[in-house]
């Protein structure tokens, strides 16, 4: 890959995750501050990943017939960020949910679909797991800086403020967009490294990993839900919120480099499993968070299934499937990721006040050692049983 290549997919990266991470556990506040309910705000959070599934097929279907990938990141930034600016001097949560669905739809789905295909398709096959590493960090980065910055502005200035930061600096990273190549990419496998599961389309095992999938989507999404209204429930501020979204970006910072390098040394699946049982104990812990330091505590290990696992499962995912269908493997792959998060947040803000915090995570902890057992391989369950 290009170092050229490299720096404009990286700053791209940085920008969509900004926006995705730094704004995520701050919209649930905002709708609350504009007079939703925890059910409709579970409701809202819900439609912002029904937007973004279709942009993950828009920019799947898209970038694989059409090839020249440039002018679809360009389109879809060019859409969006009005959008941006214009989410600030919304007035109630329906004008809300239609300008952050448009940016979750273009900026986010079809942006992260195109970029993650670009850099499974010009990574070579044996180091595809810390290519994806590496650029998983760049993700946790940018929760980080948004950590860091969102929320204190939102403090200190108000949303629209905010709001007017978030588009500022859009633009700003929108100029990577134009050192991306226009001709059209591909990924012929190294004669070693093909199989016939790598030639086909479809697999039981692509099939298993969809389910788990979506699955760690629901726990993922729901958990992170969860810390923002437990947390407001709590009374703390927006800052706080952001802080601890920030920091369990930052434990990423170690772990998706060396999950992606681990992942490439002995196997993808055996360190996605690891991910999930981290992650699994995060969930667990936030059935009882109730201090500041227990929440840092459930974010670090929620941030196993949000960050560090995207590495292995992204490189497992382009190792399964034939490269012509790498685009629409990766939309599949983020879809059932954000069918999850519908579930999950439809879960969490649905019944977090009918049944508690408490039930609600100890249930969604279940669910994720179900998906653990979806990822076992088939060989070990014929020799153990």
């Amino acid at each position: 890959m290009k170092k050229k290549q490299i720096l404009a997919l990286g700053l791209h990266r940085l920008a969509v995750a900004m926006v995705a991470r730094g704004l995520s556990p701050l919209l649930p506040v905002y709708a609350i501050y504009l007079d939703a309910n925890s059910q409709l705000v579970g409701y809202y959070m819900s439609f912002l990943q029904i937007a973004l599934i279709t942009g993950n097929f828009l920019g799947g279907w898209l970038g694989d017939k059409l090839g020249n990938k440039k002018i679809l990141l360009i389109a879809s930034t060019v859409v969006s960020i009005p959008a941006i600016w214009l989410i600030g001097q919304v007035n109630n949560i329906w004008q809300l949910a239609t300008l952050t669905s448009i940016v979750w739809c273009f900026y986010l789905g079809i942006g992260i679909n195109l970029n993650i295909t670009l850099v499974g398709l010009l990574s070579v096959p044996k180091e595809r797991g810390k290519v994806f590493g590496i650029f998983s960090v760049v993700a946790a980065l940018a929760g980080l800086l948004a950590g860091l910055t969102f929320g204190p502005i939102a403090d200190l200035w108000g949303y629209s403020t905010m709001f007017k930061f978030v588009c500022l600096f859009s633009c700003f990273f929108a100029l990577s967009e134009l050192f991306l190549e226009n001709k059209p990419l591909s990924n012929t496998p190294l004669p070693e490294t093909i199989t016939e599961q790598s030639t086909k389309k479809w697999s039981k095992e692509f099939l298993l990993m969809l389910i788990a999938t979506l699955m760690m989507g629901l726990v993922s999404f729901g958990g992170n839900l969860g810390i923002s209204l437990a947390m407001n429930q709590q009374g703390f501020l927006l800052r706080h919120i952001s802080f601890v979204a920030g920091f369990s970006a930052s434990i990423s910072f170690l772990f998706s480099p060396l999950s992606g390098w681990m992942s490439d040394k002995f196997g993808h699946k055996p360190i996605l499993i690891s991910c999930y049982l981290i992650g699994a104990l995060g969930i667990f812990s936030l059935a009882s968070a109730v201090s500041l330091w227990q929440f840092y505590l459930a974010a670090c290990g929620i941030s196993f299934l949000s960050y560090v696992a995207l590495g292995p499962s992204s490189a497992l995912v382009t190792n399964l499937v034939a490269p012509d269908f790498l685009g629409r493997a990766i939309s599949l792959f983020r879809t059932a990721l954000r069918v999850g998060g519908i579930l999950g947040f439809t879960f969490t803000g649905s019944l977090i006040e009918k049944m508690g915090i408490s039930l609600i995570f100890i249930l969604e902890g279940l669910i994720l050692i179900v998906a653990i057992c979806l990822l076992i391989p088939q060989q070990y369950w014929r020799q153990k049983f």
